[in-house]
């Protein structure tokens, strides 16, 4: 008889959610020795490979995505039958505090946190950009933090789990400018436009100009640096000018309406959305348990539609 433990199971189940090792092991809270320890025993009691290793990351075989199938439903009720029992013991839920980038606080996050604040707990979310973010929870004003090109952290005291891939935009008033006929159309009514670039001084800037230099909007010397995405929608609304924003703060900034935003996944650099946590704090189960579902709603900023 096969014999492969639910602790196995979740630990292949983490692997094949986060495509590594390494990030299954920061998630879970574990050694990557254990988490290797533990494909290992499952092929070993299979008889067969249900990951391949490469330098990118872990991808599934196709005996090891039928065999998610069957372990996934496990797992998840195994966690579910943990916390109902946790909950009949445990004292009420304290208020948990998320820091997060807008993009993910717009779209990610209450979708996330619904099932534990239905469940009687408490979550205050800080919308900041992702110095901040780091600020907060390097400092303990947030139990965590969700920011972007979080793989460049200031601070080895954090660790950054990643979530998905974002892409910049262009963004302009509907006010001074009809919608294009597509992007590239747009960049030729745009090119001497004054340009609003946010978060001064942080990794997300620095993409945007690197973002901005590969369409050859680099040179226009009218750029405006700023932490305030209230500020960039009220020029964006005053004068004929262009906003250069990850596509899921563009979608949030775009929330009333009155925009328009144009993708360019196919030159712009990828934007990194993780957790931020620190190392040296314990997870208590509760947020152990909300990271696990933000993970399940990750790619909600990636898919974030297009106006």
């Amino acid at each position: 008889m096969v014999k492969v433990t639910l602790q196995q199971m979740q630990y292949f189940k983490e692997v094949a959610e986060a495509g590594s090792f390494s990030a299954a092991s920061g998630a879970i809270g574990c050694s990557t020795t254990a988490v290797t320890k533990a494909i290992n025993a499952i092929e070993g009691a299979l008889g067969q490979r249900i990951v391949l290793r490469g330098n990118r990351g872990v991808e599934l075989t196709a005996a090891g995505a039928k065999y998610l199938e069957r372990v996934h439903p496990i797992v998840e009720l195994a966690q579910s039958a943990e916390e109902e029992a946790a909950r009949q013991t445990r004292p009420a839920r304290q208020e948990i505090v998320i820091s997060s980038i807008p993009s993910a606080a717009a779209y990610l996050l209450p979708m996330s946190i619904k099932p534990y604040t239905q469940a009687g707990g408490t979550v205050r979310v800080l919308s900041q950009n992702s110095a901040q973010v780091e600020e907060s929870v390097l400092n303990h004003r947030s139990d965590l933090g969700i920011l972007g090109n979080g793989n460049r952290l200031l601070s080895d005291q954090l660790k950054f789990t990643l979530l998905t891939k974002d892409y910049f935009s262009l963004v302009c008033s509907k006010k001074f400018f009809a919608r294009a006929e597509g992007p590239e159309a747009f960049l030729q009514e745009a090119k001497d436009l004054p340009i609003v670039v946010p978060a001064q001084g942080t990794s997300i800037n620095n993409q945007a100009k690197i973002f901005l230099r590969s369409l050859g909007l680099d040179r226009i010397e009218r750029r405006i640096e700023t932490d305030s995405i209230p500020f960039a929608r009220g020029v964006l609304e005053a004068f004929p000018s262009l906003c250069v924003l990850p596509r899921g703060i563009a979608q949030a900034l775009n929330a009333l309406g009155g925009l328009n935003c144009y993708s360019f996944e196919n030159i712009s650099p990828e934007i990194s959305i993780g957790i931020v946590t620190r190392r040296s704090t314990a997870i208590t189960p509760e947020v152990r348990a909300l990271i696990s579902n933000i993970r399940k709603h990750s790619d909600v900023i990636s898919k974030a539609p297009l106006p």
